[in-house]
């Protein structure tokens, strides 16, 4: 194997070529990568992130978000991200405010679960954050695995076999158990709620 920099005078044209890169690593490789921290729940559809601007400049992670596809950002930090940073990459927001290691409270789960239904369901590509990626977002998407069906167990588990990080708190993981419940008594029968768009 020649080194990186070697002339091309000095390559011996008889050494064998290094094997292709196979297709689903070419896949991965590519152009369509999210900002740090990104993960795909549904892939193509719906994703949980970092804040854009915690790691990198704010114009980097909403412009790989927009790489990827994200039409929405369903934002659970205290504060919504300015307008006009989502208006320069033509991003729309959902703002459901959680504080801090906590869960969102059953209604707010209920009215996240609706819009991310109806938001699938015309088509929008929809990334979940919070100000780490990981907490609030986990449990908001285990909450919507279970609004899907899935058992508080499988939901957990399944997020956390995407991110084993993702639920951070004793709390989070115990209103998970109750969410299961009550979306098992309610057959989704809540009221439905317009949460605050930017």
């Amino acid at each position: 194997m020649p080194a990186p920099g070697a002339p091309p005078d000095d390559l011996d044209l008889a050494a064998p070529l290094p094997a292709a890169i196979p297709q689903a690593g070419q896949r991965q490789a590519g152009p369509a990568r999210g900002p740090r921290g990104f993960l795909w729940l549904y892939k193509g559809r719906l994703a949980g992130t970092p804040q854009p601007g915690v790691f990198f400049d704010i114009d980097h992670d909403l412009r790989a978000l927009r790489r990827v596809g994200i039409t929405v950002l369903v934002s659970l930090t205290e504060t919504p991200i300015e307008a006009a940073a989502l208006d320069a990459h033509d991003l729309r927001a959902l703002w459901f405010p959680i504080p801090d290691r906590e869960p969102p409270t059953a209604d707010q789960a209920y009215e996240i679960c609706r819009a991310l239904d109806r938001l699938l369901a015309c088509g929008d590509v929809i990334a979940v954050h919070c100000r780490a990626g990981l907490g609030r977002t986990g449990t908001v998407l285990a909450a919507y695995l279970i609004w899907k069906g899935a058992s508080a167990l499988d939901a957990v588990e399944g997020a956390r076999r995407i991110e084993a990080r993702w639920i951070q708190s004793e709390s989070q993981a115990r209103f998970l158990e109750e969410f299961a419940v009550s979306v098992a008594r309610s057959s989704h029968s809540i009221p439905d709620h317009s949460p605050q768009e930017r």
